[in-house]
């Protein structure tokens, strides 16, 4: 940036002549721009210099950035150069806005960069944005997403997910069901905008770190779809397919999904992920405007791994508990899949441990995008979901347990 006809950085660009090193940051040695070398200087000045010297360095770097700029092709943005002119509508109401004019920070992935990022699963998804962090590692369900600057302890308190500007409620606290878990990547995605800070907390579900918007792929004019088969260790077996197709003059459908199983991490005798999720568009173009139906269905179960035994000794060293393997050992198997256990409100409970922590949901949308004029935009969303998002599983806890667990029924 320029700031050569600002009166206050000129003043501070002369204090940063006359100032000293800093052992906060080293000034620059002097570029093309400078109107005299740097002094030299070993002796630590104050605060304000040092300030100022920074201030100055940067500046000055950016003149020397620039002059190196006349003599070479223009850079251009990761992505390609037409990436900062992309149009991000989450978080935007009707009105959309480019990436290049939005003061707060914008990451848009299409369904290429999805492939080449590979996530595990929709939350790790998320590592593409700078100052988010996923903790995917426990699989495709019950992830913790941490926000910068967010003190939390689990799930997503303070991050939402959307589908087509849609927020999808789950419960962000710790409780088994925050929003990453409602429904799972797969072909019919066809680009994510994940938007921190701004207006995401006004136009969004009012999650003040961050909401990350997933917009579905579409039909067109050209009939196109694609179909894939990944298999791998732990039994892994999963196909993926998606087709677009136009219909009629100005109406356009597509359908997709994916279905897969595994034996998961640590197999517990029984499937650990078995299922999949089918989504499909009905879209119609408008003079100015489009209108698009959309349904999907989630039907997929989890494992759910809980914490395993080791010893530690008093020197702070961790071994192996004698029959048990740390690394590949699990709590589960066929013979205590199907468990029947005493319910603290009285009676008893059963669980089948083969349906983890997976859910059975399903959605229906509509979105009408309107413009009105050349200064009106309308934008009307509506989505109605269920379904059921249970946890079967077995919990560990301390030994000896603590009266407390009886007194109060956990």
């Amino acid at each position: 940036m320029k700031v050569r006809s600002d009166k206050a950085s000129r003043r501070s660009a002369q204090l940063a002549r006359r100032a000293p090193v800093s052992p906060v940051a080293a000034l620059p040695a002097a570029t093309a721009f400078s109107r005299r070398p740097w002094r030299k200087a070993c002796a630590v000045n104050g605060v304000a210099a040092a300030v100022a010297g920074i201030l100055y360095g940067a500046s000055g770097a950016a003149y020397a950035q620039a002059a190196q700029a006349t003599d070479q092709a223009p850079a251009t943005a990761p992505g390609g150069g037409d990436s900062l002119q992309e149009v991000v509508v989450t978080a935007n109401a009707a009105q959309g806005v480019k990436k290049l004019d939005a003061s707060y920070n914008i990451v848009a992935v299409d369904a290429e960069q999805i492939r080449e990022a590979n996530p595990k699963s929709t939350a790790d998804i998320l590592k593409v944005s700078p100052g988010i962090w996923p903790e995917a590692s426990g699989g495709q369900t019950g992830a913790n997403i941490e926000v910068a600057g967010f003190p939390s302890g689990g799930d997503s308190p303070f991050f939402t997910n959307m589908i087509e500007g849609l927020p999808m409620y789950g419960m962000p606290s710790l409780s088994f069901m925050d929003s990453s878990s409602l429904f799972r990547l797969d072909d019919t995605i066809e680009r994510v905008e994940v938007v921190q800070g701004g207006p995401g907390a006004v136009f969004g579900p009012a999650q003040m770190g961050a909401t990350a918007n997933f917009i579905l792929r579409r039909g067109t004019d050209t009939p196109t779809g694609d179909i894939g088969v990944t298999w791998g260790n732990e039994g892994l077996v999963r196909v993926d397919g998606f087709y677009g197709f136009k219909i009629a003059d100005g109406w356009y459908g597509s359908a997709g999904g994916f279905y897969r199983s595994s034996d998961g991490v640590r197999n517990p005798q029984f499937q650990a992920d078995q299922g999949g999720q089918f989504t499909a568009t009905l879209s119609h173009d408008l003079d100015g405007g489009s209108l698009m139906f959309w349904s999907r269905v989630l039907d997929d179960k989890n494992q759910f791994i809980v914490p395993v035994p080791v010893i530690e000794s008093a020197s702070g060293d961790f071994s192996a508990y004698p029959g048990f393997s740390p690394l590949t050992g699990s709590y589960g198997s066929r013979s205590i899949q199907n468990v029947t256990l005493p319910n603290p409100a009285g009676g008893f409970e059963t669980a089948d441990l083969a349906n983890g922590r997976g859910g059975t949901l399903y959605y229906f949308g509509s979105k009408y995008d309107q413009k009105i004029g050349d200064s009106w935009s309308l934008l009307n969303n509506f989505m109605v979901d269920g379904g059921q998002l249970n946890t079967n599983a077995l919990f560990s806890g301390p030994n000896p347990r603590p009266l407390s667990y009886y007194l109060y029924g956990c």
